[in-house]
């Protein structure tokens, strides 16, 4: 009996604090942030060449706007939920609503998991051009948005996270958006 209320103590004390992996079920009611995945493009030099994102309602926009590329992602998401981005961006694409909630769902429970680190070789090629960044925006436990890194392309290479589920999502979304004409 002393064991098991130990047990039963440390197992509250734990799933109170956070501590064990709690993945987003089925039926659990996502709290996805207005802007879910974003890309940004820079040139060789290290200047903003373009954004572009994907909202909660899976619209996909693109912006050459340089004031866009130096805001951080907490700004982004509040400037687009304010309508502050109206004629700065354009929107060039959708992607299916339920494979984006189960993407992001992937996400927040990759992120719960931990290990998404992009692995990048000791030896990188010494080539000049642009480089690309890809990121899964989510919710922290204190409901604060952080970005999530799940894929690169720099030097004309592309570096993978350590994890198999972040790379899915990084496919997903580099290859199903239907475009349309803008």
């Amino acid at each position: 009996m002393k064991k098991f209320l130990i047990c039963l103590l440390t197992f509250v004390m734990l799933v109170g604090c956070g501590q064990l992996p709690d993945d987003i079920s089925e039926d659990e009611q996502l709290n996805m942030p207005d802007i879910v995945f974003v890309e940004r493009a820079f040139s060789s030099d290290n200047e903003f060449m373009y954004i572009s994102f994907t909202d909660c309602n899976g619209n996909y926009y693109v912006s050459s706007d340089k004031e866009l590329g130096k805001l951080d992602f907490t700004e982004l998401v509040d400037k687009y939920k304010s309508g502050g981005l109206d004629g700065k961006i354009t929107m060039t694409g959708y992607y299916d609503t339920d494979k984006l909630q189960k993407n992001y769902k992937k996400l927040c429970n990759a992120v719960r998991q931990g290990n998404c680190d992009i692995v990048y070789p000791d030896m990188l090629p010494e080539v000049e051009s642009e480089y690309y960044n890809w990121y899964g925006l989510y919710y922290d436990e204190n409901n604060e948005i952080k970005p999530q890194i799940i894929h690169v392309n720099k030097y004309m290479t592309n570096f993978y996270s350590a994890n198999d589920t972040i790379n899915e999502i990084y496919k997903w979304c580099n290859g199903n958006c239907v475009h349309i004409d803008a």
